[in-house]
């Protein structure tokens, strides 16, 4: 079979693709420069803060989550009760 040839390709080659390999699927590698450039992402990443709450900022840090949860749940359930009384009323 001969090669296609278009009119507008000139033959030039724009990115060598000849070391990219296609990832195995059922037991995937990490190559070894993926896993130095981890290694340095992991070094480079500063530690955590971590903060001292007292048990009463505590609980109302966690109160606060749950207030925020709730607000963004509650449509929800409405929205699916409302469907489900829908279609017990007319099926």
């Amino acid at each position: 079979m001969s090669k296609r040839r278009y009119e507008d390709d000139d033959g030039r080659t724009i990115v060598d693709m000849s070391g990219v390999e296609r990832p195995n699927l059922f037991t995937p590698r990490i190559s070894a420069q993926e896993a130095k450039s981890r290694d340095w992402e992991r070094r480079a990443k500063p530690e955590r803060e971590t903060l001292d709450l007292s048990p009463g900022e505590r609980r109302w840090a966690i109160l606060g989550m749950l207030k925020a949860a709730f607000l963004i749940i509650i449509p929800y359930a409405v929205g699916l009760g409302g469907i489900i009384l829908l279609m017990d009323l007319f099926l």
